[in-house]
């Protein structure tokens, strides 16, 4: 489908009991970490990302997990989690210019999950050509039908180290938005889809971060030392002994906002065929 894009390369810090990086696909490396997936694209040196999967999901903050990893048939990248209320797995497949990423969880508690979150971090304070966009003047959501800034929309843009969701149409009321502080804030005016985008200084490429319907919020966070976006996918009902999958993207995209807009509709429009 995009013939002219490159595998992105997945890297971990190597554990001890791990000597050498795990070789991937045309000679990149993909090597195992504890918390987050530190991501390199050929075509953007000088720039790396973490992706945090999860980082916090139904109220439990994911710390360390198992050991990720490899299925050398698929490049698939997985680890497994379970604790007494929950357990899940994650599996990420790079692919042209993006991961495909998918989360299976089954609720072990002995209550009913309602309206709960899964939050994945997207950091982009080793990038560079990415961070330091306080002023939310290059990071994009949809709205109105068309893609704005968040410096358009975020009465707060521009104070320093600031955290704000960006809830959906239909979740303007979730319970969890009881959370405002200084820096903490909800934006009054609701998003339409779960993906946030951010472009580069000169304006040559964007990364995104989706995921699959229902999703609760987007999130941007201005702290240069934690600068990050997320999209976090919402679980509606869950049952003790149920499972739900899901599914999201990251796009790496060497054009602007609209252009990585348009492969995550197309993906949206399998998402929810």
């Amino acid at each position: 489908m995009y013939p002219d894009k490159q595998p992105t390369t997945l890297q971990r810090s190597v554990p001890p009991s791990t000597p050498n990086p795990v070789p991937g696909p045309r000679g990149r490396r993909l090597i195992p970490e504890k918390r987050d997936l530190t991501i390199e694209v050929p075509w953007l040196p000088e720039n790396r990302f973490h992706y945090w999967i999860p980082e916090n999901i139904a109220g439990t903050a994911i710390y360390e997990h198992e050991p990720w990893t490899l299925d050398s048939a698929t490049n698939e990248l997985g680890y497994q989690y379970r604790n007494k209320t929950m357990s899940f797995q994650v599996a990420v497949t790079p692919g042209p210019d993006e991961l495909s990423i998918n989360i299976d969880v089954e609720n072990m508690s002995h209550e009913t999950w309602v309206d709960r979150f899964i939050n994945c971090c997207f950091g982009l304070w080793d990038a560079p050509d990415l961070a330091e966009d306080k002023m939310m003047q290059r990071t994009f959501v949809r709205q109105d039908g068309q893609l704005r800034s968040l410096y358009k929309i975020n009465p707060w843009a521009g104070a320093e180290f600031l955290k704000t969701f960006y809830p959906l149409q239909n979740h303007q009321h979730h319970p969890c938005w009881q959370i405002q502080t200084s820096i903490r804030k909800l934006c009054p005016r609701p998003v339409e889809e779960g993906i946030m985008m951010t472009s580069s200084i000169d304006d040559q490429f964007t990364v995104s971060v989706a995921f699959s319907p229902p999703v609760l919020c987007v999130f941007s966070s201005t702290d240069s030392a934690f600068a990050c976006i997320h999209a976090m996918p919402l679980i509606s009902h869950l049952k003790h002994g149920q499972c739900m999958r899901v599914t999201g993207k990251v796009y790496f995209e060497r054009g602007g906002p609209e252009a990585c807009w348009q492969r995550y509709n197309s993906d949206l429009q399998l998402w929810t065929s």
